[in-house]
């Protein structure tokens, strides 16, 4: 992590082994590490004396004081997040770049069912967005398709963006009912996504409920 040895290590001032700015922060929130007794998660460089690559550390820290509550010394967990913070930024310019594109993305599992796909895709296919609703502590299936109807009649209603272009959109809705077709998260999402295409073939602008007849092969 610091590019020298334990033996190297012990006796030196912990700061030597910082950027600047981490040294700075350390010293401005010391104090108050030492009047709390603990500190949680903080992120500090550290340099590695043998090559000065910059690793990103993160702080887990607790004070030792005497039996008379006097500081004694600090005990640290350092954690190196270098490469999790890397691979975050790795991603979030993926993400950038893949609703940037002008060509049709998509992104499916190893079954190739289709995860995520980026706007250019929906424009040109008509693939549209998906998005979960729950309704907890529902009595009746009546209640449920009032409130289906509701949020298809409120999306159906046409608006205006900007420089006064109109816009309308659909909605279709799939429904799933816990316990009756699913006991898990995944089979329900996955029944309620029959449902929906069942409701798409019906005409859109409408909902539907999960059977058993929508998990059948066909033949």
């Amino acid at each position: 992590m610091v590019g020298c040895s334990r033996e190297q290590a012990l006796g030196q001032f912990f700061g030597d082994l910082m950027t600047e700015s981490s040294l700075a922060l350390v010293q401005k929130t010391f104090g108050q590490f030492k009047q709390d007794g603990h500190v949680s998660s903080p992120v500090f460089e550290l340099v590695r004396r043998d090559t000065g690559v910059r690793h990103l550390i993160m702080v887990e820290g607790r004070i030792a004081r005497n039996s008379q509550g006097v500081f004694q010394r600090t005990h640290c967990i350092l954690i190196d997040i270098t490469e999790r913070k890397r691979a975050e930024i790795e991603r979030r310019i993926a993400a950038t770049v893949f609703e940037s594109q002008m060509v049709g993305m998509m992104i499916t599992d190893a079954s190739t069912k289709i995860l995520k796909v980026n706007q250019s895709f929906t424009r040109l296919t008509g693939y549209t967005v998906k998005f979960v609703i729950l309704l907890e502590e529902v009595s009746h299936d009546e209640d449920i398709a009032r409130v289906a109807n509701e949020i298809i009649h409120s999306l159906g209603q046409p608006f205006t963006l900007c420089q006064n272009h109109d816009v309308t959109i659909g909605a279709s809705i799939g429904i799933g009912l816990h316990p009756r077709h699913g006991e898990s998260v995944e089979e329900l999402m996955d029944n309620a996504d029959a449902a929906l295409y069942r409701a798409k073939d019906n005409g859109r602008g409408c909902f539907a409920y999960y059977s058993a007849e929508l998990s059948q092969k066909p033949g």
